[in-house]
């Protein structure tokens, strides 16, 4: 992710300040007698002798009131990338030795350049920590009181200066017999950096004295747990599980901490509610939260809310606890324990952990009173209006990495290959956390771990692997939730569930609601010769279903806000590993055939959704499409061979994919990727090879090799390639032509004059001796065509014969009729077919309005780019026709420039960017 300016400061400031931090502290450990007479400056402005001020110093040493040590910090979010050269190492070091002192250096994590290695001398001292190196400059640059500032490369991480500063701060909590755990001195670490900040941003003195850090940093562990809100020793509280977190999601607890008002003076509680889906770590947060802050209460109750009844007998056992009473209250237990804790004088915290929705908890909660109340939840609906919602999301990389490394007991330092398996799993904590465990369980080596090692899911489907926080595997976790859909809302929930579990077909992104809900309906069928065309379901459908959706958090929600409107607009997103998962799970549990009808199925609407929208002009939908169904015929492939409950499944199946091949190859062939095409289009008739001779198959390899023939034309490919396509084609269009049924003969003749458009449509084709007799033999076949006026592509003769005999006011009239309704693709060769006769007409502004027109068309999703290029080549040639006709009807220079402006277009999109 690229990085800001805000986070370079920030990080710069961050490191300055942890270096000031452990620079100081080392020189009281080396000056223990002159600590009364120390102070730190922070950031001080430094008098030159000219009597101007300058900020060279980002902080130093008072010695008895006297500055005694001055220090500059330089630091990089990418040292390896930043070298320091030597102009400003020089600078900076003259800048501090402006003055007598008793030591001036530079700080940096900046390996020296190359140049300025020549001009330094390593020197070794003492002091030197490991991974920090010192040098000085050759060129004699001294203080006034002759001492030469030391330049020191530090090559260690923040966490390594951080361990150091910790291993400074024990020495002194040792001495004076106070407790030195991990917890504690990162948190005085964190105290220090806050202290220093303050002094720098002048909210207190610059000036900060030795004595006052030793002070600090003697705190007991009361008061830390107080300021910090830790405790390095521990402390029980009831109720409280505890869910060991490896990797503390510190922004979260702020956050929540935060959203509380501990201590706001308000007597109505503060609610907030961590909402994430299945295994995104909300307990376990929740349960961080309550050891950290637990010094902010007085008590704090947690409350398993996954079950309405052992909700009630938590909270009845609760009730007797804080009320001392020896008998349940007399009326119901919900009202009791609210009121009890209402009257506590606290402050006191509520955790409902695991909550199905508002309803179930709302009689235990106190409407007034001293405290909070935390709930989390897979539920995303219905919440209070004033309560603070706090998404809980996965893992960000440094966590994830650190929580498998911590589970799976590998140093973070030697984790290798962890980095893509936490990735692979998508962050999420559940999952990250099982992986670390299922590989510490099998004693592995950290050379083993591979994005295949886990690309089973083995680790996330082992019960023995369930970390604390969590009461299920990942595998069972998503199974629940995706089950509990049906019981939120019989008729919504069903439909949810159903979209999810065979959507899993699908890709996990952009999955359009309106064909995943007809695709997925219990009355659906299919017809391979009547493709469903894009339509949307009614709203109230789709409503009920996002709802039952957001009940477990299963599933985001996006309306795309486009020009046209499309029924691809209203999707819904999951996290691909709950989307891995639930295809996983479901097509382990399928009985045979259904695996194989549900694909068909998809296959179909895929399909007939991309043929449409293309046709229409809605390219960003059809790349949507073009997706999902590139999704669902991966699945297919990853297993085969497949089983069908018969052979009429079996048949309906091939022919649905060879069909929805044949529309993925068009889609690249809109593109000019004509490579994949072909690909697509040979996958195709291998798939419809296996039906052997039925008809149906047989004529559909007819469109496969004159697509085939197609690409190859726009690849330029030889003649001797395109020849054996193209024979086959005729042999087959010959069969078509004489059968009896007159939809086979519609199919031929259409066909046979497609293909020879495209076996003679370079000079070089035309006079090819292996193509002329096949573009004489389909001549042959389109003469004896008993209604040649009703196909389709009679309209590119018609205009081959106006253009032929020079009939150009026709050829103009006609493109400017057929322009009024034409879709997307024939609009382009439209406009250049208006722009060349207007050329040859004398309309020589209309000629220019569409070649501007032209060129100023966009390429969705990069289709039409062989529509316009096509069109766009036409038009060139024919302006170079013109222009070497000698009586051009616009001015030379003009023509030559509409020509170089149309040639670099072409060049621009035959740059395939994909």
């Amino acid at each position: 992710m690229p990085v800001g300016g805000g986070t370079i400061a920030a990080y710069g400031l961050r490191y300055q300040y942890l270096v000031t931090i452990e620079v100081f502290l080392q020189h009281l450990r080396n000056n223990l007698d002159r600590i009364a007479s120390t102070d730190l400056l922070v950031e001080p402005l430094l008098r030159t002798e000219d009597g101007t001020e300058d900020d060279i110093v980002d902080f130093g040493f008072l010695t008895d009131g006297t500055s005694s040590h001055r220090y500059q910090v330089k630091s990089s979010l990418k040292p390896e990338e930043n070298p320091l050269t030597p102009a400003p190492a020089k600078d900076i070091l003259q800048r501090l030795s402006a003055s007598s002192v008793e030591h001036a250096a530079l700080y940096t994590n900046r390996l020296l350049s190359t140049t300025l290695e020549k001009s330094v001398s390593k020197i070794d001292t003492v002091e030197l920590t490991e991974g920090t190196a010192a040098f000085l400059l050759r060129d004699g640059t001294t203080t006034s009181s002759g001492l030469q500032p030391v330049i020191y490369v530090d090559t260690r991480t923040e966490q390594q200066i951080r361990k150091s500063i910790c291993s400074l701060i024990r020495q002194f909590r040792k001495e004076q017999q106070l407790s030195q755990g991990e917890l504690t001195c990162n948190s005085l670490v964190s105290l220090l950096i806050d202290h220093i900040f303050s002094a720098a941003a002048e909210t207190t003195t610059r000036k900060i004295g030795a004595l006052e850090v030793i002070q600090l940093l003697a705190m007991p562990d009361n008061q830390i747990a107080q300021v910090v809100g830790g405790f390095d020793w521990g402390r029980v509280v009831a109720n409280l599980p505890h869910y060991p977190s490896t990797t503390p999601r510190i922004e979260y607890l702020n956050e929540i901490r935060e959203s509380l008002h501990i201590d706001s003076g308000s007597t109505i509680p503060s609610r907030t509610v961590l909402i994430g889906h299945t295994g995104a770590g909300k307990s376990v947060i929740a349960a961080d939260y309550s050891h950290v802050d637990a010094g902010s209460f007085a008590f704090i109750f947690w409350l398993d809310s996954r079950d309405a009844q052992y909700l009630e007998s938590q909270a009845l056992d609760l009730y007797l606890q804080l009320t001392h009473a020896d008998t349940p209250p007399t009326g119901i237990v919900a009202t009791a324990f609210a009121s009890a804790i209402s009257g506590h004088p606290g402050p006191w915290l509520i955790v409902f952990d695991g909550a199905t929705d508002r309803a179930t908890i709302e009689p235990y909660l106190p409407t007034h009173g001293n405290g909070g109340i935390l709930v989390t939840t897979n539920n995303s609906l219905n919440w209070w209006p004033d309560c603070t919602r706090i998404d809980v999301c996965e893992f960000n990389q440094d966590q994830a990495v650190s929580c498998f490394c911590s589970y799976a007991n590998i140093d973070e330092s030697n984790s290798g290959a962890v980095g893509e398996i936490v990735e692979t799993l998508g962050r999420v904590p559940l999952a990250v956390a099982m992986a670390g465990i299922y590989f510490a369980n099998g004693e592995g080596t950290v050379s083993e771990l591979s994005k295949r090692y886990f690309e089973d899911l083995a680790a996330l489907d082992d019960p023995l692997s369930i970390p604390p926080g969590f009461n299920e595997t990942a595998f069972k976790a998503i199974q629940h939730a995706v089950r509990k859909l049906g019981t939120v809302d019989p008729r919504h929930g069903r439909k949810a569930r159903a979209a999810l579990e065979m959507g899993s077909l699908l890709a996990p992104e952009q999955i359009p609601l309106n064909l995943v809900l007809q695709a997925t309906d219990e009355t659906v069928h299919v017809d391979v010769a009547r493709p469903p065309s894009p339509s949307e379901v009614p709203d109230a459908t789709r409503r009920g279903v996002v709802a039952a959706l957001r009940t477990q958090s299963i599933a985001n929600r996006t309306i795309r806000t486009t020009a046209q409107n499309s029924p691809t607009n209203d999707t819904i997103t999951l996290h691909p590993l709950i989307h891995h998962i639930l295809q996983a799970s479901r097509l382990d549990s399928l009985p045979p055939g259904v695996f194989e009808q549900d694909s068909t199925v998809f296959m179909h609407y895929c399909r007939g959704w991309l043929g449409r929208l293309r046709a229409d002009g809605d390219f960003l939908g059809a790349d949507q499409i073009r997706m999902h169904a590139e999704a669902v015929l991966a699945v297919i492939s990853q297993h085969e061979p497949l089983r069908f409950p018969s052979d009429q499944h079996r048949r309906i199946f091939l022919i649905t994919k060879a069909l929805l091949l044949t529309e993925l190859s068009t889609c690249h062939a809109s593109r000019r990727r004509y490579t994949q095409s072909i690909e697509l289009i040979e996958a195709a008739s291998v798939t419809l090879q296996l039906l052997g001779s039925d008809p149906v198959a047989h004529t559909l390899q007819l469109p496969l090799l004159v697509n085939t023939v197609h690409d190859m034309s726009f690849l330029h490919a030889p003649d001797q390639e395109v020849q054996p396509s193209a024979s086959r084609a005729i042999e087959i269009t010959r069969e078509l032509t004489a059968d009896a049924k007159p939809a086979y003969q519609n199919i031929g003749y259409v066909y046979a004059r497609e293909l020879r458009l495209w076996i003679t449509r370079t000079p070089e084709y035309r006079a090819s001796e292996l193509l002329k007799p096949l573009a004489d033999a389909l001549s042959e076949i389109i003469a004896s065509d008993p209604a040649p006026n009703t196909r389709p592509n009679i309209l590119n003769d018609t205009i081959n014969r106006l253009y032929d005999t020079r009939s150009f006011h026709e050829l103009h009239a006609l493109a400017d009729g057929l322009l009024q309704e034409a879709s997307p693709s024939d609009e382009i060769g439209l406009i250049a077919l208006r722009a060349v006769a207007s050329m040859h007409i004398g309309e020589v502004a209309q000629a220019i309005s569409d070649i501007d027109r032209l060129l100023s068309l966009e390429v969705p999703a990069q289709y039409l780019r062989h529509e316009m290029v096509e069109a766009m080549g036409k038009v060139a040639r024919e302006l170079q026709m013109i222009a070497n006709n000698g009586t051009p009807p616009i001015p030379a220079q003009q023509l030559v420039s509409l020509h170089t402006r149309i040639r670099d277009r072409i060049r621009e999109l035959e740059t395939d960017h994909l």
